[in-house]
């Protein structure tokens, strides 16, 4: 793990040393920007949608379960990010006072469903005959 954090470091050091660079240009890109704005939503929708939507649940399987995961996953952390994050960070009007209340009751109604929702995980098997 310290080796890639000092990689990215010292990629991130390299770009801005030199900014018009090829790689830099690549990096900079504005998709990637984007993907990378919203990343921390993603990190935090992509596993909930990744169990609710399963192939059995959804009946498709492959390159189109895949594509319909990453599409919702996607489209999930850009609202969460622009819908809820963003005004609160930048404190929008709605997120005071009632409205902000209204907001956060709404938020923890939805979590809790999705808690219901959500099947538990299966207990692991572990098989302990291939330990001797």
């Amino acid at each position: 793990m310290f080796g890639h954090s000092l990689a990215a470091a010292l990629l991130i050091g390299l770009c801005v040393q030199v900014p018009g660079s090829v790689v830099a240009r690549v990096l900079g890109w504005s998709p990637l920007r984007w993907v990378g704005q919203i990343s921390y939503s993603l990190y935090l929708w992509h596993w909930p949608v990744f169990v609710f939507l399963s192939p059995q649940r959804l009946h498709v399987a492959g390159w189109t379960w895949i594509a319909v995961v990453c599409a919702v996953s996607v489209g999930l952390a850009a609202a969460s990010k622009y819908l809820v994050e963003d005004p609160i960070r930048f404190r929008a009007g709605w997120a005071r006072g009632r409205g902000g209340l209204v907001a956060f009751v709404a938020l923890m109604v939805g979590l809790a469903v999705l808690w219901w929702a959500l099947p538990a995980p299966a207990a692991p098997a572990i098989d302990i005959t291939r330990l001797g």
